[in-house]
């Protein structure tokens, strides 16, 4: 039996998996997990502001339920210059609840989100440019892009929203 013949192709394939390990250790390497986290918490919380139609009121429930996780307690949210939410995250979710409730669709497309995490991994912002959308009794009620500036905290390993403002 020839043992070289049989180290010698081995030993190429052992090579090709080192060099693939290789290569897929540096690429893993280059991804910015926090900000993938963030984008990726960004989305949810899109997707649960997000009507495409009525929907029985154990989702609305639900969906005012989960918007409150995406949030710092307290939060301060500003959605047009001067105009507040509630700073509670249970009067945040009553109220996106009575307004969630008249409203017949609601779509939100992230056009541009730019991130910057800060020193020390526990803080980032966020500048966001959203394209809106608004239907209620079957007209657009706003219909418009909106840019915000999102601050964020690292709440027990999950990102939350601290802040939100609009900006020119």
């Amino acid at each position: 039996m020839d043992y070289t013949f049989m180290l010698q192709n081995l030993k190429t394939p052992a090579i090709v998996v080192v060099v693939i390990a290789v290569i897929v250790g540096y690429f893993y390497s280059q991804v910015d997990w926090e900000s993938r986290a963030i984008r990726k918490q960004f989305q949810a919380l899109t997707e649960v502001v997000e009507k495409d139609g009525p929907v029985s009121t154990f989702e609305a429930l639900s969906r005012s339920r989960r918007l409150s996780g995406f949030f710092t307690e307290p939060v301060s949210v500003e959605y047009f210059r001067g105009r507040f939410l509630p700073r509670d995250l249970d009067a945040m979710g009553a109220g996106f609840l009575a307004a969630w409730g008249q409203v017949d669709a609601a779509s939100v497309n992230v056009v541009r989100h730019e991130l910057e995490l800060q020193a020390g991994g526990q803080e980032a912002r966020s500048l966001v440019t959203l394209r809106c959308r608004v239907v209620v009794g079957g007209r657009d009620q706003m219909r418009d892009t909106l840019k915000y500036q999102i601050t964020w905290q690292k709440v027990e390993g999950t990102w939350r929203i601290q802040r939100i403002f609009p900006v020119d």
